[in-house]
């Protein structure tokens, strides 16, 4: 989409650039279906619909505005959705490290209110959608040239299964016990529940944590409901997720 519109010649008049192709090839990846609607603006595109279907039986739809300065960096604000049907093979195609748990997701994807830029990146009003277990909230990511960077997340959640808890720690932590987010600070939260896991289910699981160079702190982990028992927690795990003490 970036390179697509930056080199979309802009028309002299006013008007609407449509674009229809059935298929767009670039390397060894074909997305198909593309479908561009959008208007020139001053600083930009105003993007009235873009649709195209990526590897994984994967449905990209797009509206907002795409501002584009003089540097050609690349921003977008407005709604995108995301709706994997195959998680394995978009998965497959983003990344050749693909966890189990991937590989086992009936379905994935997202929507919501995002704000893109070269060093920030915003999801707002956020619905997440992993397997059967269904989020909602904000996320954001940060890159700023002069500080480490820096992810946001407050979730909340329904009922997430033993299948869904695993795809959810993949984001984080790969199966072969890798940080996804060394190189990143990572304030997390979420609330969920019923969680089931290990045969046993709890009514509430609600986290505040923060990550911090292998260094996990447990702001709050409480768990409501598990076998008629309430359990609350704090503290900190050195060395995460590599050798936790």
């Amino acid at each position: 989409l970036e390179q697509a519109l930056l080199d979309l010649p802009k028309p002299t008049i006013p008007g609407t650039v449509e674009v229809k192709l059935p298929a767009v090839v670039a390397g060894d990846t074909t997305v198909r279906d593309v479908h561009l609607s959008a208007e020139p603006v001053d600083d930009g595109w105003s993007v009235k619909s873009l649709a195209a279907t990526l590897p994984g039986r994967t449905k990209l739809e797009a509206d907002g505005k795409v501002m584009l300065n003089v540097q050609g960096h690349f921003g977008f604000t407005g709604s995108l959705l995301l709706a994997v049907a195959q998680p394995s093979g978009f998965a497959a195609w983003l990344s050749k490290d693909v966890d189990e748990a991937i590989r086992r997701l009936p379905a994935a994807g997202f929507k919501a209110k995002v704000d893109l830029s070269q060093n920030h990146q915003s999801f707002s009003d956020l619905e997440l959608i992993l397997g059967k277990a269904k989020f909602s909230g904000r996320i954001d990511s940060s890159q700023p040239d002069d500080a480490k960077p820096s992810v946001l997340m407050r979730l909340e959640g329904g009922e997430l299964d033993v299948d869904g808890l695993a795809a959810f720690a993949s984001i984080f932590v790969s199966d072969k016990g890798a940080n996804r987010f060394a190189s990143s600070d990572l304030d997390f939260q979420i609330k969920a529940g019923p969680v089931s896991a290990g045969g046993l289910t709890a009514d509430t699981v609600d986290t505040a944590l923060r990550l911090r160079d292998g260094l996990l702190e447990i702001d709050r982990l409480s768990v409501g409901g598990l076998a008629g028992a309430s359990i609350s927690a704090t503290g900190r795990i050195k060395d995460f997720p590599a050798s936790p003490t």
